[in-house]
């Protein structure tokens, strides 16, 4: 009688033992996916505030290349051969005084003479100034070329670079028929280019 009471109290305490442990594996395991659901809703949030992120960077990165592109399109806008005509009207003088300077130094002159020669192609350049603009309203190519090939030539033969590259490349497009919706820009920046320098003599 004693040994089965001893056996049955035995039992109950191993099924009491066998119950608290699983009730606190149970306990373990719900713990472990409440902290599990928290990681992954952190997860989740961590995951929405980078995805927000990454969209606003993307927009700025778009952005940026956006207004790079633009800036590339405007500064093609305008060949490298013609841009000097946009200096300020001193740094122009400053290049064509070092044009006078090579014209000295070619032609053995002194620089008074130079200076007035100078002074003689720019008046060239205006009495063909209303022929250009002419042959260029009713779109003669060919003709206009054959002018601007004339200033060319008296251009660089003067040694006067500043001008003369500008209307040589001018001349070039002419010649090549190439860019002709922009020959009207060109010229009234080269004419722009020239009254700058001028203004300053």
């Amino acid at each position: 009688m004693t040994v089965a009471i001893i056996i049955s109290v035995i039992t109950i305490i191993v099924l009491y033992i066998l119950y608290i442990n699983k009730v606190s594996d149970l306990s373990s395991t719900v713990k472990k996916d409440k902290d599990k659901t928290k990681k992954e809703e952190k997860t989740i949030e961590k995951t929405k505030e980078t995805t927000s992120d990454g969209k606003k960077t993307e927009f700025k990165i778009k952005e940026t290349l956006t207004e790079e592109k633009e800036t590339t399109v405007e500064e093609e806008k305008l060949p490298k051969e013609l841009q000097i005509l946009e200096l300020p009207p001193q740094e122009l003088l400053e290049k064509t005084k070092i044009d006078i300077q090579k014209a000295m130094k070619e032609y053995e002159m002194d620089k008074e003479t130079i200076i007035e020669m100078f002074k003689e192609f720019e008046e060239q350049m205006n009495k063909q100034k209303t022929i250009i603009y002419e042959l260029l309203s009713e779109k003669k190519w060919d003709e206009l070329e054959r002018e601007m090939h004339s200033l060319k030539g008296a251009a660089l033969n003067l040694k006067f670079e500043t001008l003369g590259l500008s209307i040589k490349y001018i001349d070039d497009l002419l010649k090549k028929h190439e860019d002709l919706d922009n020959i009207k820009k060109y010229i009234d920046l080269l004419y722009s280019g020239k009254e700058k320098i001028f203004s300053k003599f």
